[in-house]
């Protein structure tokens, strides 16, 4: 019963703090102006009479698509996927281990994240 009277009492102090920093703010008159704010949209932008990109595959380079894809050999990633699949199985053995659902959930996305960092996305 202390424990929550305590709280109570913090939040209190807290919510009157914020109000006067609030006011405090509020009344200062160094506050910077924004001007007259326009539609985003009504404006014209430097590109705004730039020609569309036309896309044509006699591009010099060949296909432009396989040039775009980053892709990693054959070889690289399956040592990845490998290196994933060691670091599953070690997030299975720590959830049983620690009997929670949240340490697994958060390392599995720690070895999804190096997995894709191990094949360069």
């Amino acid at each position: 019963m202390a424990e929550a009277g305590a709280r109570t009492r913090a939040a209190r102090a807290a919510s009157a703090l914020l109000a006067s920093v609030a006011s405090a703010l509020a009344s200062r008159n160094d506050a910077f102006d924004l001007g007259e704010v326009t539609d985003a949209g009504s404006r014209a932008t430097p590109l705004g009479d730039a020609a569309p990109f036309e896309y044509s595959p006699s591009e010099p380079g060949g296909d432009l698509l396989s040039i775009a894809a980053r892709g990693v050999s054959e070889s690289h990633e399956a040592e990845c996927f490998a290196k994933y699949e060691s670091d599953m199985d070690l997030c299975s053995a720590g959830g049983a281990m620690f009997q929670s659902p949240a340490y697994y959930m958060a390392c599995e996305a720690r070895a999804f994240a190096n997995y894709q960092q191990c094949r360069g996305y």
